[in-house]
């Protein structure tokens, strides 16, 4: 969150200009983004295994079930996020977005658009 948070400030101290290209890198997170798919999915393999399940204690069981239960998050097992701009979340919702591809990297987006919540259409050049 901290990459995500830095670049928020950066762009509101520049006034929302287009980064350059040294810029867009130290503030862009495409190896955050590898690494949250990476878990998440590893995760969801294990959880849709339910040969596995005894594997996990009943508090990490009933976490994965918040998670990635097609029902969505029960509300006596949320696992709540907030960041440093006090957004607000669910660990199910960055699944949704792992799940849809739609985590951002690009750090012309806001932070809604950053963790895949709202869409996002680049304005700016990117340097990938």
């Amino acid at each position: 969150m901290q990459v995500v948070d830095g670049a928020l400030e950066f762009r509101r101290k520049s006034d929302g200009l287009c980064l350059n290209k040294n810029t867009y890198d130290a503030y862009s997170t495409p190896s955050r983004d590898r690494k949250l798919t990476y878990v998440f999915r590893t995760a969801y393999n294990l959880y849709v295994d339910e040969r596995r399940w005894d594997q996990f204690d009943e508090g990490t069981l009933k976490r994965l079930k918040s998670i990635f239960s097609e029902e969505g998050p029960r509300s006596d097992t949320w696992c709540p996020l907030e960041s440093k701009s006090r957004l607000k979340f669910l660990l199910w919702d960055v699944w949704l977005s792992v799940l849809n591809l739609r985590l951002s990297s690009d750090p012309h987006a806001n932070e809604p658009q950053r963790w895949g919540f709202e869409n996002y259409v680049p304005i700016c050049p990117s340097f990938n």
